[in-house]
């Protein structure tokens, strides 16, 4: 019997690397993988599941990225971030704390909040002229009705968003202070009045 692995990020969807990483035990991630009932994967010799299951590793820690500003999913047209550095106070914080769910160390620990990360960086396009384009409000009630687009995105391109988001994220870090400084100052500016305001192809694997 043949089973189709992938062979690339770009196969994989976020979907799948979710349940993959959800399974709890080999069968079920083998079942993930090739995307058979859990009576067939039961079936295979344990050296194929062992096999099938190292060979869809192999893949994703290969880590193929591609990043994409725009990318279109099921119809749906989703822009990453436009400008980084204008992101709201609720952004940073938010994207902050699932960052530190997942990543511990410069190493993941837990992939379950990413989905919700990928759908801060990437949200609907309202409108686009040329190169320049806006995307929906972050709101988190507003977030659902786009998640199915996210959790379809492929592995290549949640890899591209990531890598291109941490490529920044040591600056946005050094600035956080003077980000968060910022913002308290134009937070406290609608409070005070100013003049009382202080200065300051996929592989085919061959079982028997």
């Amino acid at each position: 019997m043949k089973l189709k692995i992938p062979g690339d990020c770009s196969q994989i969807t976020l979907r799948q690397f979710m349940d993959y990483h959800n399974a709890v035990d080999d069968i079920e991630r083998a079942m993930v993988i090739v995307n058979k009932s859990r009576e067939y994967c039961e079936s295979l010799k344990v050296d194929s599941i062992q096999t099938i299951i190292t060979l869809f590793e192999e893949v994703v820690d290969a880590a193929s990225s591609n990043f994409e500003r725009i990318i279109s999913v099921n119809g749906k047209r989703l822009g990453f971030l436009p400008d980084i550095n204008s992101m709201t106070f609720r952004e940073h914080v938010d994207l902050d704390q699932l960052a530190q769910t997942i990543w511990r160390e410069n190493k993941a620990i837990d992939y379950k909040e990413l989905p919700r990360l990928m759908a801060i960086l990437f949200r609907p396009v309202t409108e686009q002229v040329g190169e320049y384009y806006n995307i929906e409000k972050y709101e988190l009630d507003k977030m659902q009705s786009y998640l199915p687009e996210i959790m379809e995105l492929t592995l290549d391109r949640v890899n591209g968003a990531l890598l291109f988001f941490s490529s920044i994220g040591a600056e946005l870090a050094n600035n956080s202070l003077v980000y968060l400084d910022s913002i308290l100052r134009k937070e406290m500016a609608t409070i005070i009045p100013p003049q009382a305001s202080r200065g300051g192809g996929g592989i085919t694997y061959s079982s028997q």
